[in-house]
């Protein structure tokens, strides 16, 4: 999903009839004239202009604005203007509304039910220097991003730990991508939680024994490891991946017999 899907996300909660981001100022939604702004940071100027870059799909003109019609992943219309500034670019978006069907001639009046309240469901905003964060690793093609509040964002890229972005996340920012409770949860007991790929645990995929110091493993029964990178049989690549399950369980074994539990 492009990250400007987001914000527009944002917009269809609030049902506000405009989204308006510019760079270095907190993003705001307008509804019968009335300015609500999100509840997250600046845009930062660079994020601002991957928006644009996603909302044109083209490359930017530096001079002069563009208008034009965006469809995001559910196939909603939104129509757009991208105008250049100083600071960055500027970008206005709006609902595409169809024209209502006429209403069908009736003979005869019917009591009409009174409506119940609205409500308005409240939006979790997601953090713009995070979403900038995961999209620097998704473009530069990294498997795994780690986030620690207080600490910069890193990487894995080709089965190597690596730098991705020197800003410090924060908790509040960390805690603002958890998908659930589920997931609050399992970071309040163990300290940390995997859920990138939301990607299923497959049982008794492997066995493996000790043979002469080293250690050999049958042939998984599934195809996602059959790429192999250090040679035909060479299983080096996935030792974690493989026995993620143990690795975690043998880790709580281990703290609770060093805590004499």
């Amino acid at each position: 999903m492009a990250v400007i899907d987001t914000f527009l996300k944002m917009m269809a909660v609030h049902r506000a009839e405009r989204l308006m981001l510019a760079p270095e100022e907190i993003p705001y939604v307008l509804n019968a004239g009335a300015k609500t702004e999100l509840s997250m940071p600046a845009v930062p100027a660079d994020l601002a202009g991957r928006l644009a870059q996603e909302v044109v799909g083209t490359d930017l003109p530096p001079d002069e604005p563009v208008k034009g019609t965006y469809h995001n992943d559910d196939g909603e219309e939104f129509t757009y203007l991208v105008s250049p500034g100083a600071a960055g670019y500027h970008i206005e978006m709006s609902p595409v509304v169809a024209d209502e069907p006429p209403a069908p001639e009736t003979t005869a009046a019917a009591p009409v039910p009174e409506a119940a309240p609205s409500t308005v469901a409240t939006a979790t905003s997601p953090d713009p220097v995070v979403l900038h964060i995961l999209a620097q690793g998704v473009d530069a093609g990294a498997s795994d991003i780690f986030l620690s509040s207080g600490k910069p964002a890193h990487m894995r890229l080709h089965d190597a730990i690596e730098p991705l972005d020197p800003t410090i996340t924060t908790e509040a920012q960390v805690l603002g991508l958890l998908p659930g409770e589920a997931a609050r949860q399992e970071l309040d007991t163990t300290g940390s939680v995997d859920f990138g790929a939301q990607a299923q645990v497959e049982d008794a995929v492997v066995g493996a024994h000790c043979r002469n110091g080293s250690l050999i493993v049958a042939r998984p029964a599934s195809r996602n490891f059959d790429y192999m990178p250090f040679g035909p049989g060479n299983y080096h690549r996935y030792d974690y991946s493989l026995f993620h399950m143990n690795v975690r369980e043998n880790a709580v074994a281990r703290v609770a017999a060093f805590l004499g539990e």
